[in-house]
């Protein structure tokens, strides 16, 4: 636990915080996995520039890692996390779970699995964000690699009377192929075949996004998010 006090002078309509913060993690470790939950709780007030605002800000994560099956072949990982956050306009409350598994049907066939669910909601405007994924991954020789994937998503999005939806599906087979040549020489062939069908509906005028992601551009060719 913790106590923090701030205060900002020099302007003419004051600034001051003092808030307390408490935080907890435990952790239940076995011989093939792992448990974890923690969280966080911060209780504050708050004058932003002679506006007064008090709440709670809080966390809660649960995390979870498991191998199992008669060869210890499959191997999860889960995650679920709520976030609350309290400001002067509107509180805010993200929930995500996700989920992961890892077959390893032999020594040269793996899968892949992942699906996560998220929802995020600041006043009037919600967010629900669906996403899954699936691969699997053949090794021929030690040369070539064989992929075949499938992965979607569902994404709505509101704000009042304003609606958005979209969908996507997609997916194809790849493969990668490399071939020592010599000590100083590697040849590395690839080549992939995706095929994906994207799907968009608005019902209305504009629609908030919540921590919508944007990437920019630079000079050099690159770019960021």
């Amino acid at each position: 636990a913790s106590r923090d006090t701030s205060e900002i002078t020099g302007f003419v309509l004051p600034s001051d915080s003092e808030s307390m913060n408490f935080g907890f993690d435990a952790t239940h470790s076995r011989s093939l996995g792992s448990t974890t939950l923690s969280g966080s709780l911060s209780d504050y007030d708050r004058t932003d520039f002679g506006t007064p605002t008090t709440g709670q800000n809080y966390t809660l994560s649960l995390a979870d890692t498991e191998d199992f099956g008669d060869r210890k072949q499959f191997h999860s990982l889960v995650n679920a996390n709520y976030n609350h956050i309290e400001n002067f306009s509107a509180p805010s409350d993200l929930y995500h779970v996700a989920g992961s598994l890892r077959v390893d049907y032999s020594e040269r066939l793996h899968g892949e699995y992942a699906i996560s669910a998220a929802r995020n909601t600041f006043g009037d405007a919600e967010n629900d964000n669906l996403n899954g994924s699936a691969n699997l991954q053949h090794q021929l020789f030690d040369s070539l690699t064989s992929t075949l994937s499938l992965q979607g998503y569902r994404y709505t999005s509101s704000s009042g009377p304003n609606e958005q939806e979209s969908w996507q599906l997609g997916g194809g087979p790849g493969f990668t192929y490399t071939k020592r040549l010599s000590d100083s020489t590697t040849l590395t062939a690839s080549e992939s075949v995706s095929l994906t069908h994207t799907d968009v509906q608005n019902n209305g005028g504009i629609v908030t996004v919540i921590d919508e992601t944007h990437s920019f551009g630079t000079g050099s060719g690159g770019s960021f998010t």
